[in-house]
């Protein structure tokens, strides 16, 4: 069962019960039950729109975003003018002129209250149960996140190789080799220090790509041939860290080969607070091989559904000869 037929099984059986509950109560304290169970049907079915404009407008927008005295004052209002339109109602459809008066609109008032305030209670233990099991989610994700970051600063192939390319330039290129030191000091500082961080800048983490790429360029030199757009509308933006490296990781892992050069295109800006990113690389297909997988791919997707979820579109494209990734992240809402 899909998620959307649970959803309507459980709302079908929820006014099931309510019909029923009131035909019970009529049938204990009032003679004429039957009659007054055609009411109450009417009613329930005539108050489900405010109902359900209470839960999917009223609560989210409102309520949600702690506008608690507006939300009050809207759906006092709200439930005032609908029981005054299904008291007449009452009187078109069954002739009945109870509702009609002071005392029998309070008692539609009252029901169509309690109704009210039961509903949005359940949205509520509902919308903490999926909280505080997201929160949860998160933390255990955050602990597996920070483990396989571990891992990969201890990478013994990446440093060696570029360990390897900084000896050669010290003895023939000095100073390249004094930059290539200090861009994997800085590099190695983000990934000991600012991963601990829930967000940093994104202009922090934009240097770190570039110092990654740069000791990239430096291991594979003429293999790679790399096109970086970066937008200069960058200012001030915050991201969760470690999000875009593993997908230039990606890019060089798969696509530097000996049997030919690797080309690489990345576009990174941001517009409107939405981050736009892309990375596109060549690749070369071993037989039997039909797209790029890994670990560090599988850790972005995840992450980005528990850190922004319904605030970022992420996209892969694969062809014979280009392996393509796109991301757009709100990044002031995440």
């Amino acid at each position: 069962m899909t998620t959307k037929q649970k959803r309507f099984a459980f709302h079908f059986l929820f006014w099931v019960f309510a019909i029923l509950y009131s035909i019970v109560e009529d049938y204990n304290y009032y003679p004429h039950w039957k009659q007054n169970s055609e009411r109450n049907l009417l009613n329930i079915l005539c108050f489900l729109p405010v109902v359900y404009l209470n839960l999917y407008s009223f609560i989210p927008k409102l309520l949600f975003t702690r506008k608690y005295v507006v939300y009050g004052v809207v759906s006092l209002l709200t439930i005032a003018a609908s029981s005054f339109i299904i008291s007449r109602i009452n009187y078109l459809v069954l002739t009945n002129t109870f509702y009609l008066d002071r005392y029998g609109f309070f008692i539609l008032l009252r029901d169509n209250l309690q109704l009210f305030v039961f509903t949005t209670a359940v949205k509520f233990i509902k919308h903490w149960y999926q909280n505080d099991k997201q929160i949860k989610e998160l933390k255990n994700n955050n602990l597996q996140s920070e483990l396989s970051l571990l891992k990969s600063q201890i990478n013994p192939h990446f440093l060696f190789n570029t360990l390897n390319s900084i000896y050669y330039l010290i003895g023939k290129k000095p100073a390249k080799g004094q930059e290539a030191v200090l861009k994997l000091s800085e590099l190695l500082s983000h990934q000991l220090y600012d991963n601990k961080r829930d967000k940093i800048e994104l202009q922090k983490e934009v240097e770190n790509l570039k110092n990654y790429i740069s000791l990239e360029e430096i291991r594979y030199q003429d293999s790679v041939v790399l096109e970086a757009t970066y937008s200069p509308s960058i200012n001030g933006e915050m991201i969760a860290p470690m999000l875009l490296l593993p997908l230039v990781e990606n890019a060089f892992k798969h696509g530097h080969t000996t049997a030919g050069k690797c080309y690489i295109s990345l576009a990174i800006g941001v517009e409107n607070g939405e981050l736009h990113f892309h990375c596109k690389n060549s690749i070369h297909k071993k037989p039997n091989e039909t797209s790029q997988k890994g670990i560090g791919l599988h850790s972005v997707k995840r992450r980005l559904t528990l850190l922004y979820p319904g605030k970022h579109f992420f996209h892969v494209a694969t062809s014979d000869e280009f392996y393509s990734v796109d991301l757009k992240l709100k990044l002031n809402e995440g």
